[in-house]
């Protein structure tokens, strides 16, 4: 049995775009940070919770408390409820990605999913574009600060859920070089969903294959078999 898992903003939803103006408005009206950084390779991780706790402390100058966190994560998730239902637009899946998550097993592979978001607004996005993962295992913020400890996390909850001790390969699939670099750590396949520019960064590294989304099934197995190939290259290269 093998397992891909899966980032949800700018992978499975291409819900980036209201998720940095929600964060950005909920700090701004609860902390009075105007200026937020939305370069998340900045930040301590590049997760919702380490992202918040850094903000915290550049503004306050002391860690903040669980309830610090509650005030600012509920007003993100006003944030989003309120945009969701005034512009509907805003939360569309990637293509392909609905099916591919319903037919994915069919290829030997079983779905789960890791993202930096807190557990209330991933669930959210996922349900307004349309994508059921209820029966999935998944990993949040919640859990952990760093994003290759979620991939950790959620990799452990699949494994308990499919009642295994292990998996045959294992890739993780994102948006972001923070994400490549959680599967680098983690030391699993790693494989892009981008295009444009941000396909280009990672062409540049020459680290990972790049698919623009999900529409075409076999180039996307295609593309998480390669990734554990060379993830598997790689570890062979640092034990020489």
């Amino acid at each position: 049995m093998k397992l891909a898992v899966f980032d949800i903003d700018g992978t499975l939803c291409r819900t980036s775009r209201v998720d940095d103006l929600c964060l950005q408005e909920a700090v701004a009206a609860t902390w009075g940070i105007h200026d937020m950084p939305t370069d998340w390779g900045s930040y301590t991780h590049s997760t919702d919770r380490a992202i918040t706790s850094d903000l915290f402390r550049m503004k306050f100058s002391r860690d903040p408390s669980p309830d610090d966190l509650e005030v600012v994560r509920s007003e993100f998730m006003s944030r989003l409820m309120h945009w969701a239902d005034t512009d509907p637009a805003l939360f569309q899946s990637t293509p392909g990605a609905g099916l591919m998550l319903s037919s994915i097993s069919d290829h030997g592979w079983m779905p789960a999913i890791a993202t930096g978001g807190w557990r209330s607004s991933a669930l959210m996005k996922l349900g307004r574009c349309g994508l059921d993962a209820d029966s999935i295992p998944a990993a949040f913020a919640d859990d952990a600060m760093p994003r290759s400890r979620i991939v950790e996390i959620a990799c452990g909850r699949a494994l308990e859920i499919h009642r295994v001790e292990s998996f045959d390969q294992i890739v993780y699939v994102g948006d972001g070089l923070w994400d490549m670099k959680a599967a680098e750590e983690c030391r699993i396949g790693f494989l892009a969903i981008a295009a444009g520019e941000r396909a280009d960064l990672f062409r540049d590294t020459g680290r990972c294959d790049v698919l623009p989304d999900f529409q075409d099934l076999d180039a996307f197995v295609s593309g998480i078999e390669n990734a554990c190939s060379m993830a598997r290259d790689r570890t062979r290269s640092r034990m020489k």
